[in-house]
């Protein structure tokens, strides 16, 4: 009889503890996903688009594979307006890690594994604005990045 009461104690422990431990998995990956923008402003930019691999390389100053590090809401989002509160510009600037550099300007470090490129893309409050349809890097997606200075040197 007691083995028999022992028996249902054990599954009535074993049943509440992985109860327990299901709820605090839910939990923990509830709160970790990206909660989902609902507005997306896409604004027409200006932009030159090469089309061909060749002219693309040459063009490009630097030219690394790398990822970002971080979540897309966890990068420093620029928006500047002008005095009346219209918008100036808005970019974001995103820290990625060099896994390798393919092509480079002399100036630039060979042992550089980290740089911030600045994205056509960012937040303000709950409002995502892009040009011309900008997809922003996932972090850790690798990608062949292609770059060049804009005019102020960055």
């Amino acid at each position: 009889m007691f083995l028999f009461k022992k028996k249902y104690l054990l599954i009535y422990v074993l049943f509440v503890l992985a109860v327990s431990v299901s709820i605090i998995a839910y939990m923990n990956g509830a709160s970790k996903l990206e909660e989902p923008i609902h507005q997306v402003v896409n604004l027409s930019a200006n932009s030159l688009t090469l089309r061909e691999l060749d002219k693309l390389d040459a063009f490009a100053e630097l030219i690394v594979i790398g990822y970002a590090t971080e979540n897309f809401r966890d990068r420093e989002h620029v928006v500047t307006t002008f005095d009346d509160g219209i918008m100036q510009s808005f970019h974001t600037n995103t820290t990625i890690k060099i896994e390798k550099i393919l092509k480079k300007p002399d100036d630039y470090p060979s042992d550089q594994n980290e740089l911030t490129t600045i994205e056509p893309v960012s937040l303000k409050g709950d409002v995502k604005y892009t040009a011309n349809d900008y997809v922003a890097l996932q972090k850790g997606d690798r990608s062949v990045l292609f770059m060049l200075r804009n005019s102020y040197g960055d």
